[in-house]
């Protein structure tokens, strides 16, 4: 037995993917998996195979936003090798199923063996990085690790120093919350066993069969404190200086979300037992780099070596995510937690479709378009098991991050380019159950034609993405012969309009019927995602001749654009980490962005796009480890590049056409499934030589500033003549731009204007309507009263003085209607002055100083803007009533979302004085509440009192430096406070 599992690991292989000869060219010699792995790229350095199911990548950190990852280039230290990784998100997970070759530990010393135990410094210098293969030294240990991949399997090389005996740590408990875990011997040469954890993913299952090429000596399993599950192990293998290879220890993994036994099926698949001793690892590692040769030659490029070198690396990076998630026998576990089987099909995980949908997975209707059915499949399958497509899927698990439901655009593309091997029926049926769920705003959005900012977060973004998501909708719908529902969701998709405010020309949120005021384009803030109003004003992907023609014309979106690019890149508000390669307040570091730089060509002026894509690409994307501005977001950026760099790109994923940029290549054929050449050339293109002159297909001119997916899909031949001097015809005729319109069938609606929702003895109120031509009617609804009867129409300005709620829409010469909005006007309950110590996060005022007093309480999500914040500071403010009066109740609300970096002060006290000046400190108040308790709640510090004065102050103590607990360890909690009553 013991030589027959030799023999094993010096003959396995991958038979299948041998039997191609070699490629002409090897362009995985041009991958750099380290690209990304410094600044904020987020990737990994370790092997993957294309789509596979292991990354194995070394483990350096997990502490903190740019561990997400698991790698970080600044590091020093490898904490051991883990076998998946994500690549490029900005949440950490998975580093799932550690190992870390050592020598010298005590076997009899009872666990616990921790991380600063077995965890080595090493050196970029020992460090190779390649598809699908990674080595590095390990300084601590004297050993030379390498690892490689297959499609189901994870194989390691392990050199160890002459004459020591070869230790191996088996950790399951890193990075995550561990819900159990389990490790048991199988054999003198194998292991297996499970971890389950709680993360970004809920509920994450990993099973696993571990097999050596050595015996193991012994094993000591570390007992778990609860006693339920074996979270680390020791394990010492016999020492086998007498044989040949006696400094190797070679270790080959197979996992699974079903079971250990499907775990040990995966690995198996994919090694067979061969005769003439050909090297298990070599023969591993050859293939999987013919995989990646396979796959990274569907794009021939010929360019300088530089610029070939970011692309390939960038093409291999959109290769890491979808992964492969079923296994050999097509089992998986599903989003309800149970064993599902495919039948045929591969079921794969990691959808980050609110990133992806933009330009990756349109890159995959191109060149993958089989594996896209097995993609849909999934999502498809994800629906039937949670009863809505995914929104951000992580192993089985819904995290519900991001906005939007992605699902449509990616589903809408790859009909629009001819595939069609999915049950389209149900595709559209899960895509209308999901688009007309009540959650995120959806509902809000569905009921008035926008998301509400008082009602939902991030509710601009929102309304843009759903409404490009239900034009996706429309053209599933259209395809399939449902005229009602594409026309139903085409108006929809027209909501954008209703976040459009003409006075300032950019999106903004409305609250309470009202225009957000005060309101910077460049702040970034809740009512945005990732991103401010200068980067989502643009976001009309499937409109952009509407908003265009919003805008003020042809002219007014040219300059509208120069003005985005040029000016300066300081933002306002929140910090968000995800806005870098900023470009004026261009952030291509972030997804909003990506298609932006292209709007030029549908107001006639391509050679804009083509400068400034080619910036974007020269400046800003480099083959060094810090070669990416911002996340690499599961393929995202790098296939924004791939697409930028080849000359074309998809502004409008689910339509037909791809505007041209600044091709960077002289030669580049895309391999199409259907048998065809897809050919781009450009002899004289270089950095100088940036614009477009003029444009040949198949050997005749072609003056349009774009291609459709049918001159792709035919395998025609474009040549472009480049410039240093940009040509000002080439694209400018109508005719020869590209569309993206819908026609208007929508009234939008009407806008309040009111100084303030609170007022004092009577205020001022105005409904404007964003079109002259319409007409206004309202009601006005006292408080207490129900709404009904008819409306009138609105003439002029008027006054109110009591609370009261009004209502109103606009109506245009057709009689068509817009959505009826509203806003509610309430009359202060007091005439109180507040003066504040500490300035408030001006992102969280709640409406300014007077906000704490003025009767409207926020509500436990701060989102919504209900809640003054300050942190990083006490909270302290002194009330003058006005007057002297008794008091004998006094009361302040705090608001507690430990996730979110809001705690609940250490204590608060409450002062009285009659003159303002000489303040009684009534009482110190504290509470019971742990600050480790994560739902979102409300506490009321509440005092009795017997008193008479005319002021009150109350303090309340910042909790201070967030602990090592919690996510954001090191920095600094909010105090959110609202509202103060006095009795």
């Amino acid at each position: 037995m013991k030589k027959l599992l030799i023999l094993f690991f010096l003959a396995a292989g991958v038979p299948a993917l041998l039997s191609a000869g070699v490629l002409r060219t090897k362009y995985a010699d041009l991958v750099n998996p380290m690209v990304g792995t410094d600044f904020h790229g987020h990737t990994f350095p370790g092997a993957a195979y294309p789509f596979g199911m292991i990354q194995l990548s070394p483990d350096t950190r997990e502490d903190n936003w740019d561990g997400c990852s698991g790698y970080h280039y600044s590091d020093s230290l490898i904490k051991g090798f883990s076998h998946t990784h994500l690549s490029g998100t900005g949440c950490a997970d998975l580093c799932d199923i550690r190992v870390m070759p050592v020598t010298g530990l005590d076997a009899k010393r009872a666990f616990p063996y921790r991380e600063e135990d077995y965890q080595s410094g090493f050196s970029h210098r020992n460090e190779v990085a390649q598809a699908g293969y990674y080595k590095v030294f390990l300084d601590r240990w004297g050993v030379e690790a390498e690892l490689t991949v297959g499609r189901r399997s994870g194989f390691h090389r392990y050199t160890y120093p002459k004459d020591v005996t070869p230790q191996l740590v088996l950790d399951l408990m890193p990075r995550d919350k561990v819900l159990g875990t389990r490790i048991t011997q199988v054999g003198e040469y194998a292991v297996q066993g499970y971890r389950r954890s709680h993360s970004w993913a809920d509920d994450q299952i990993v099973y696993f069969y571990m097999e050596f090429s050595r015996p193991i000596a012994q094993m000591v399993i570390e007992e778990s404190k609860a006693g339920d599950g074996h979270p680390r192990a020791l394990i010492t293998f016999e020492n086998s200086s007498g044989r040949s290879r006696a400094r190797e220890l070679l270790v080959r993994v197979g996992i699974s979300s079903v079971s250990e036994t499907n775990a040990r099926a995966n690995l198996e698949s994919e090694g067979a037992l061969k005769k003439g001793g050909i090297y298990a690892f070599d023969l591993v590692k050859e293939s999987t780099r013919k995989a990646w040769n396979d796959f990274l030659s569907k794009i021939e490029v010929e360019g300088d070596p530089t610029t070939m070198r970011i692309f390939y690396t960038a093409l291999y990076h959109t290769a890491i995510a979808p992964s492969l998630y079923s296994d050999v026998n097509g089992e998986y576990r599903g989003m309800d937690r149970k064993v599902h089987k495919t039948d045929g099909w591969d079921r794969y995980h990691i959808f980050s479709l609110w990133d992806t949908y933009r330009t990756l997975h349109p890159l995959f209707n191109l060149i993958e378009r089989e594996r896209t059915v097995d993609f849909i499949n999934s999502m498809l399958s994800i629906y039937e098991e949670q009863g809505k497509l995914p929104r951000w899927e992580l192993s089985g698990n819904e995290t519900d991050c991001m906005i939007g439901y992605s699902a449509a655009p990616v589903i809408a593309d790859a009909l629009a380019k001819g595939i069609t091997k999915f049950d389209r029926k149900k595709a559209l049926k899960a895509l209308l159950e999901t688009a007309n769920r009540p959650e995120y705003g959806i509902d809000v959005y569905r009921d008035n034609g926008l998301v509400l900012a008082d009602v939902e977060h991030e509710s601009v973004s929102k309304t843009l993405e759903y409404a490009f998501d239900d034009w996706c909708i429309a053209q599933v719908a259209q395809r399939l012969g449902e005229r009602g529902t594409a026309s139903a969701f085409l108006r929809r998709s027209q909501f954008w309009r209703n976040v459009y405010d003409p006075s300032t020309g950019f999106m903004r949120p409305r609250v309470n019927g009202i225009w957000l005021d005060p309101f910077d384009p460049t702040e970034a803030n809740i009512h945005f995602t990732e991103a401010n109003s200068w980067q989502y004003s643009f976001h009309v992907q499937h409109d952009i001749n509407g908003l265009i023609e919003a805008s003020g014309g042809d002219d007014s979106m040219e300059q509208w654009l120069d003005e985005l690019f040029s000016s300066s890149s300081e933002t306002g508000g929140r910090e968000v980490a995800d806005m870098t390669g900023m470009v004026g307040q261009y952030a291509q570091g972030n997804e909003p962005s990506h298609h932006i730089a292209y709007l030029y060509s549908y107001v006639g002026v391509p050679w804009k796009t083509q400068n400034i894509v080619r910036k974007i690409m020269e400046e800003l994307f480099t083959d060094a480890p810090d070669g990416l501005c911002g996340n690499e977001d599961c393929g995202q950026m790098s296939a924004w590049y791939v697409m930028s760099a080849l000359g074309f790109y998809p502004v409008t994923p689910g339509g037909e056409q791809y505007v041209f940029g600044s091709p960077m290549f002289r030669n580049a054929v895309i391999h199409l499934e259907n048998g065809r050449d897809f050919t781009l050339r450009a002899p004289r293109t270089s950095s100088a030589n940036r614009y477009i002159n003029h444009v040949m297909r198949d050997g005749l001119p072609y003056g349009k500033s774009y291609v459709t997916y049918a001159d792709i899909a035919q395998g025609s031949t474009f040549i472009f003549g480049m410039d240093a001097e940009p040509n000002p015809r080439f694209g400018f005729r109508e005719g020869d731009r590209p569309v993206s319109k819908v026609e208007k069938t929508i009234v939008e609606n009407p806008t309040f204007h009111v100084p303030s929702p609170v007022f004092n003895a009577f205020t001022k109120v105005e409904i404007e309507a964003p079109d002259k031509n319409y007409r206004i009617w309202y009601q006005m609804v006292p408080e207490g009263s129900v709404a009904g009867g008819n409306f009138e129409r609105y003439q002029r300005p008027f006054t109110v003085s009591r609370n009261c709620t009004i209502y109103a829409y606009c109506t245009d010469a057709e009689g068509n209607r817009s959505f009826t909005t509203k806003t509610t006007l309430r009359r202060a309950e007091n005439n109180y002055k507040v003066q504040l110590t500490h300035p408030y996060n001006r992102l969280y005022s709640a409406g300014g100083d007077q906000a704490i007093v003025d009767g409207v309480r926020g509500s436990t999500n701060f989102r919504l803007g209900g809640w003054q914040g300050y942190q990083d500071s006490d909270f302290e403010a002194v009330i003058d009533m006005g007057s002297e009066r008794h008091i004998s109740q006094l009361s302040a609300g705090f608001l507690q979302d430990t996730r979110s970096w809001i705690v609940l002060p250490v204590w608060v006290e409450f002062y009285t004085s009659r003159n303002g000046k000489d303040f009684v400190r009534q009482r110190r108040l504290e509470h019971d509440v742990d600050p480790q308790d994560y739902n979102s709640q409300v506490h009321e510090f509440t005092l009795p009192v017997d008193v008479t004065a005319r002021y009150v102050k109350v303090v309340a103590k910042n909790f201070g430096t967030l602990p090592d607990w919690h996510i954001g360890a090191g920095g600094h909690a909010h105090i959110f406070v609202d509202e103060v009553t006095i009795q």
